[in-house]
């Protein structure tokens, strides 16, 4: 991974650290405003910090691994775990990526659709496939990739 993208990482865990210490200050529990959108903020730097977490574990496990391949008993164990551990660093770099993208302020909008009465009739059957179709692109937002 680049290394503007880890520091920018590196950047947001930190800030996820202080607003969850900020979050406990009884002086902005008091100010629910500025509570709220300390809340709001914490959320969305929830998934990027947990995953950084998590990439940051997985580096140290390669440089372990790395480390184990010198000798020779533990050779083909550390090789093992050393392509398990290059997996799931791709994995989640693919993960941080999709993280970082900005976000769409449309997103949280509501969106409804309207059926004129001409086409009342065809609500049943079209009413499926447009749901589907919106669903299949929905982004899945617990693992931060796209539905396939």
């Amino acid at each position: 991974m680049k290394p503007s993208i880890v520091a920018k990482l590196e950047a947001l865990h930190e800030r996820h650290e202080e607003v969850q210490a900020l979050l406990g200050d009884a002086g902005i529990i008091a100010d629910q405003d500025r509570f709220r959108a300390l809340s709001r903020e914490y959320a969305q730097l929830s998934d990027v910090s947990r995953c950084f977490t998590d990439w940051q574990q997985v580096q140290d496990d390669i440089e372990t691994a790395q480390m184990m391949l010198d000798d020779p008993e533990m050779r083909e164990m550390a090789q093992e775990e050393l392509r398990e551990a290059k997996e799931k660093s791709e994995q989640l770099e693919q993960q941080l990526q999709v993280l970082l993208l900005p976000k769409d302020p449309d997103d949280e909008r509501t969106r409804s659709l309207r059926f004129a009465p001409a086409l009342a009739a065809t609500k049943p059957r079209c009413l499926p496939a447009i749901c589907s179709a919106c669903t299949a692109v929905m982004p899945k937002r617990a693992a931060g990739v796209w539905r396939s």
